[in-house]
This record gives C-alpha cells, structure tokens and sequence, in this order.
C-alpha cells in the first residue's frame, strides 16, 4: 500500500525570515522538505521530510515482538533520504553561518533529535508500524579516549584528513568534492612513500601518474606493483583519477563512464563503494 514516511527533525541551528517571505517546500526528485518551528519557537529550527513509498502488509507489526522487518525498512528510508537532507541543510546553513559541511545525518542515522512517522495516505499513523524518535548516542569510555587523543595529536596524517574529508562530502552529497579529496588522499599517500626513499620522478618510467607512481614507485620502493598485484585495486583508481581529472578541468562526475546515466542515488552508492575500496587499497600499500 501507498504511505507517507515523515521525518520532523531538529536543526543544530536556527533562522528567522524577513517581512513578507513565504517558505515553501522544496523537492528533490522524491523528497520533499520543508523548515518548520517547533512548539514555542520563534525561528525555524527543525525541518519536515516527507517521501511518498510503498510498504509490504507482511511488513506490518502482528504483536508487540514482531518489529524486527518494520525497523530495517525505516532504517533503509533513512538512509535513501539522508542525504539529500544533508545537501538542504547545507544550503540554509551556508546562508545563515556562511560556510557548510554542518551534517545531520552521518550515513546511518541522524545526528540530531528526529521522529520519523509513516502514516496512510489520508495522514492517518499506520496500524503496525513503529513510529521511532531518533536517539541521541551515549559515548563509551573508548570514544572519549579517542576524541582526547585526537585532541592531543599536534600533527595531523595529511592522507587521513583527506580521507576523512571525502567521507563527509559524500554524506553531504558533495560528490564531486569526495572524489577530489579521495585523489588527494592517494597523491600525498603514495608520493611522500616514494620520495621518502629517495626516489625522484625521473627514475619512474612508466605512462601516467598512476603507472609511474603505483607501479614503478611502489615496485622500486616495496617491490611490489598495484597494477600487478591487485588489478581490480588499480581500476578503482583509474576510475577515481579519471574523475578528478574531469572535475578539475571544469566538467561534470556523469561525463565519466563509471557515473554516465546515474540518478543521485546510485551516483551515491558509487562514490560510497570507491571510498570503500579506497581504505582497502591504503591498507594494503601500508601492510607492503
């Protein structure tokens, strides 16, 4: 049956409009989102997310323990709507602070106090179904030892914070910028291996960044070539720098024929698996 999915979640910022600006609700592709005050407020300091699906009756809830079904189908809506969630945020926010990367959803859940309501086309709560309000995380002892950690580093590793930044401009929906961070994270990984060994670019032969660096660099420092050793490794990467080199030079990620024909979610999924890959290929070169 056809329902609405409804997420009414809580902005970490707030915003006023001027004398006579009506606030409509904007739509991408099949979300639709729209900044909504919550009970007492005076700004606008939440959002209201609906999406329009079709849900299974054998997904409905039979008796009090039967949730299990319900609770992956909502987790799976809100990962499909999280980040154009991210991408709206971001527009307010670069209009009210100036700058971005202000995220509330962080791949898997929101970051933020958030209820997610699915209810009948008539917008009536639908009979069997969990209606969650999203919870805040309790930070183990573990992860407070991490964050003093990462505090008291003075010096940051240039690859991971590139890395890291890939990451967060893809749940931002920043594709583009994921992909060049991604390339970024490669070049200072593998040319500060290379050059450390005293190694110079004129003794690597080979054609192309990729083979110069990756194969010769990697052969003459670690005796061993990505390109030889781990082929679907080294493919990744000639999709990852085929792409920077088209954003870079001013075109678009879909004129790469990895991403030609994809909508904004499988452009998501891709760029997701690359970076996937990507960690397996650090970890690899490392572990030479």
């Amino acid at each position: 049956m056809d329902v609405i999915c409804m997420w009414k979640i809580l902005l970490p910022f707030k915003f006023d409009i001027c004398s006579g600006v009506e606030l409509k609700e904007i739509i991408y592709d099949d979300v639709s989102i729209l900044p909504t005050k919550t009970i007492g407020s005076k700004y606008f300091n939440s959002i209201e997310v609906k999406y329009i699906t079709v849900i299974d009756d054998s997904l409905l809830c039979k008796d009090t323990y039967d949730f299990g079904n319900m609770i992956e189908f909502e987790k799976n809506l809100t990962c499909k709507i999280g980040v154009r969630v991210n991408s709206f945020v971001n527009a307010y926010y670069r209009q009210v602070e100036k700058h971005i990367i202000n995220q509330i959803f962080n791949g898997d859940d929101f970051t933020t106090e958030c209820q997610m309501l699915i209810l009948n086309m008539e917008g009536q709560p639908l009979d069997g179904v969990l209606q969650s309000n999203g919870g805040v995380r309790a930070l183990s002892q573990r992860d407070i030892n991490r964050i003093i950690e990462d505090v008291n580093i003075q010096e940051k590793n240039i690859t991971d914070e590139f890395f890291r930044m890939a990451f967060c401009f893809l749940e931002n929906g920043y594709f583009e910028m994921s992909i060049m961070n991604l390339s970024m994270a490669f070049e200072s990984l593998i040319k500060t291996l290379v050059f450390s060994h005293g190694i110079l670019v004129q003794d690597l032969k080979g054609k192309g960044f990729l083979e110069k660096f990756f194969h010769d660099g990697l052969k003459l420092v670690k005796g061993a070539s990505l390109k030889e050793s781990e082929p679907n490794y080294y493919e990744t990467l000639s999709i990852i720098f085929d792409a920077r080199n088209e954003i870079a030079h001013g075109g678009r990620l879909q004129n790469v024929e990895y991403f030609e024909e994809l909508n904004f979610y499988d452009v998501y999924n891709a760029v997701d698996d690359l970076i996937d890959d990507s960690e397996e290929i650090i970890c690899w070169i490392l572990s030479l």
